[in-house]
């Protein structure tokens, strides 16, 4: 055998090594940048182009099976479409609920902190081990939480609906957990009954480690959160709490007491549409957040705002994705 064949025999044997070995490199820079900074799929392409060695190498058939092999996993990547309205929120999403359509949607898989958005898997919950709406319940001092406004005050005796009305109209942590010890359920049980009615409804990006939102670990998507809002704003019982806007109550000991609710959306008095129903939510690691279900004519929607910047642009966002969803259907 002569040297030329030989050294052509090896030529081959380093060039299928390296090649191979680039393609190994190449795909974990791939799949790190796609894991780590969420890359769009048209530039996880462009760094394919970029990082595949030109064609000699590229007609080796394994690099090309790979690279053939991921594109064809990128294809199945879901890409924002462009509605031509962008909102300034992380994510929002527009459902309508008859035919369960997609008809606006920004960033609706991206998984995110929901704060008190939680309050409706809660109350979710709650109805399926209600001890009773006129039941008394003695409030705790351990029952305080921070956040939001405190309604109640140790030793006031209160009905378990006043409870349910201070969690869903006032968005009052502190009620929340008396609700729960009202149940008979400890805080962690319930969570756990949290955890799996979202498993139920196929939440598979939903998960809870608090019954209040003050947990950031309380995370969704903005598609799950409409699904299991919708779910919960068919409930009459909580339809009626977060379409009140002054609640008044008196405890058993005769204490008057009066809360507001946190939803400016229900003196939106002057739109074409009408709200069903909607929650609010905020922390720092979620911003400003808001889902609700409205309705023009025969047609229903849900609509989600998850991460908005302040206080009133939860609203404004959601105004704006409810006024292009209806001059454009």
């Amino acid at each position: 055998m002569s040297i030329t064949i030989i050294l052509n025999i090896f030529y081959l044997i380093i060039k299928c090594f390296f090649s191979g070995l680039l393609a190994v490199i190449t795909h974990f820079e791939i799949f790190y940048d796609l894991a780590i900074n969420k890359l769009t799929k048209p530039l996880i392409e462009q760094q394919i182009a970029k990082c595949y060695p030109p064609k000699d190498i590229e007609n080796f058939s394994p690099i090309r099976d790979l690279r053939d092999r991921r594109l064809e996993a990128l294809n199945n990547q879901p890409i924002d479409k462009d509605y031509g309205i962008k909102l300034s929120a992380s994510s929002a999403i527009a459902i309508d609920v008859d035919g369960n359509e997609e008809i606006f949607s920004q960033h609706p898989d991206e998984v995110q902190s929901i704060a008190s958005i939680t309050k409706l898997m809660t109350s979710l919950v709650f109805l399926d081990y209600n001890p009773g709406w006129n039941k008394f319940y003695t409030f705790k001092e351990a029952d305080k939480r921070s956040g939001g406004k405190d309604c109640f005050f140790a030793g006031d005796k209160v009905r378990v609906k006043d409870l349910f009305y201070a969690m869903l109209v006032a968005s009052d942590n502190s009620a929340v957990i008396s609700l729960i010890n009202s149940t008979g359920l400890t805080e962690g049980e319930f969570v756990k009954k949290m955890n799996e009615k979202a498993q139920e409804l196929g939440l598979n990006n939903t998960h809870f480690f608090d019954p209040t939102g003050l947990h950031n670990g309380n995370v969704s998507t903005a598609r799950e959160v409409a699904k299991f809002a919708r779910l919960a704003l068919e409930k009459e019982e909580i339809q009626t709490a977060v379409l009140t806007r002054k609640y008044k109550f008196e405890t058993e000991q005769g204490k008057q007491k009066v809360i507001f609710s946190t939803d400016q959306m229900l003196k939106n008095n002057d739109s074409f549409y009408t709200i069903e129903g909607g929650k609010t939510g905020y922390l720092n690691s979620a911003g400003y957040c808001f889902v609700g279900k409205f309705k023009k004519d025969d047609q229903e929607l849900v609509t989600v705002v998850l991460g908005a910047a302040d206080k009133d642009a939860r609203f404004e966002e959601t105004k704006k994705m409810l006024n292009w969803v209806y001059k454009n259907q």
